[in-house]
């Protein structure tokens, strides 16, 4: 009786703490406009998001994303993918700058690099995903791309 009331207050203590983290992270974040970072729950569940993530969907608090999902901010076929993504990261996987179109408030798409990793508790479960998000602002070919092909295979998507 006495291990499970330590196990349950030890649980809800990594909880606050978790807690903590994701807020700091976020109001570090929030210094960033153009980046977009989340944090999720392993259901998909929004928890915590900075001022870039609400001013690319032109929401004006946090409380109207928190507990929201990607289908509720994104179209169907962006929201699939963004799906996908969560599962690899919640089986143990990174997404490390992928390449996708981000949904916008005014209904438009823009190409942004990604990358999601998973949020781990004490033991090494997995308890979410974090994830951070930025547009790609000059001509690829002009950028540090990991190939030169790549760059022009954006351009000419872009074009």
């Amino acid at each position: 009786m006495a291990s499970t009331m330590n196990n349950k207050k030890a649980t809800a203590a990594q909880g606050v703490q978790l807690d903590t983290i994701a807020s700091t992270l976020c109001a570090l974040f929030d210094f960033v406009e153009d980046i977009q970072f989340w944090i999720k729950d392993c259901e998909g569940r929004y928890c915590r998001v900075n001022r870039g993530f609400l001013l690319n969907y032109s929401v004006d608090q946090e409380d109207q994303v928190i507990g929201k999902t990607d289908y509720d901010l994104s179209p169907r076929h962006l929201a699939d993918q963004f799906q996908l993504d969560d599962a690899l990261v919640l089986n143990g996987k990174t997404v490390v700058n992928r390449i996708e179109t981000v949904g916008r408030f005014d209904h438009t798409t823009c190409w942004c690099v990604t990358n999601k990793i998973a949020l781990r508790d004490g033991q090494g479960r997995v308890v979410g995903t974090a994830g951070m998000t930025c547009p790609l602002k000059d001509k690829p070919g002009e950028q540090n791309w990991p190939t030169l092909s790549l760059g022009k295979t954006i351009t000419f998507i872009r074009e």
